[in-house]
């Protein structure tokens, strides 16, 4: 089945700011950190969107009507009750920005995402994340991948089309 994974952080939820502004009374490891922002302050429950995350939901759902899209996101950590706690936040967090839109698909991964992220890649897949290294070894896996940027998604729009349209005449050579 052609599937579009779109990450979460920095993609659809501008996780970065919201991190980068919390402060804790003593100093932290960054581990520990969020761990704290996790359980303490509910952190991913309460993230802003990225400034063009209505237009790529918008665009993606509009465009790919014949793709499941479904979301693809990192945990953040192995530890199992942060995680879990990770996963809820970013579960409720979809449900109060899109309420309107049904993914096909939630995937959540534990570190190191990576590795975890490229399980998902196959010949009919493409990914659309910020990081370099998940998109490389996506692709290396098999499969398709945009690196995302909120700033130049006019630009990435058309990188898009192109990949799922290659992964359209992939999946049915016929009828593209």
């Amino acid at each position: 089945m052609k599937t579009i994974y779109l990450d979460m952080d920095s993609v659809i939820a501008n996780f970065d700011a919201a991190y980068r502004s919390m402060t804790f009374e003593e100093e932290l490891i960054d581990s520990k950190k969020f761990h704290r922002a996790v359980t303490e302050r509910l952190i991913l429950n309460n993230l802003d969107k990225m400034s063009r995350a209505n237009e790529l939901i918008d665009f993606v759902f509009e465009e790919f009507i014949d793709f499941r899209i479904g979301i693809l996101s990192s945990l953040g950590t192995r530890n199992e009750h942060v995680s879990q706690q990770a996963k809820l936040q970013k579960i409720q967090w979809l449900f109060t920005n899109f309420p309107s839109i049904k993914f096909d698909s939630l995937n959540f991964v534990h570190p190191p995402a990576p590795t975890e992220k490229a399980k998902y890649a196959n010949t009919f897949s493409l990914l659309i994340d910020d990081r370099k290294d998940i998109v490389e070894e996506f692709v290396k896996q098999g499969g398709q991948a945009v690196m995302y940027q909120d700033s130049r998604f006019d630009v990435l729009k058309d990188e898009i089309l192109d990949k799922a349209s290659l992964i359209r005449s992939i999946y049915n050579p016929v009828a593209v």
